[in-house]
């Protein structure tokens, strides 16, 4: 019961798909997430769920550079 875990489907800026896994918490806005594979750090820009008989939660990234950091 409190075991569940959620599928999230990350996106990036665009709104396309980078990969959907499953995890026990829901990233919040503004938090950074970091992928092995890809060895980069990602912000989340917003988190959408979707309700109904399925509830579906999508997670919208955006690349974080040292760039992003100077303003």
């Amino acid at each position: 019961m409190f075991n569940s875990k959620y599928l999230i489907t990350f996106l990036n800026e665009k709104w396309e798909p980078m990969r959907s896994i499953k995890l026990k918490t829901v990233p919040r806005r503004d938090e950074f997430i970091f992928f092995d594979d890809e060895q980069k750090y990602f912000r989340v820009i917003n988190v959408v769920y979707q309700v109904g008989k399925k509830h579906n939660i999508v997670v919208i990234l955006s690349e974080f550079t040292n760039e992003n950091n100077k303003k």
